[in-house]
């Protein structure tokens, strides 16, 4: 689900790759039915730091 917009607005994100950042958004719902998901992430990672 991220690889293709980081492509398409060619944003340096959106793949889990070997060396790549690793800055995640953990949702317990898909926010594509739900936009309220992204109001209360399970967790948030920052550059390889849980920061919630």
């Amino acid at each position: 689900m991220t690889t293709t917009p980081a492509a398409y607005w060619n944003l340096p994100f959106g793949a889990i790759a070997g060396g790549a950042d690793a800055s995640v958004l953990v949702l317990d719902r898909d926010p594509r039915s739900d936009a309220r998901a992204l109001l209360a992430p399970r967790e948030v990672w920052l550059h390889g730091v849980r920061v919630r």
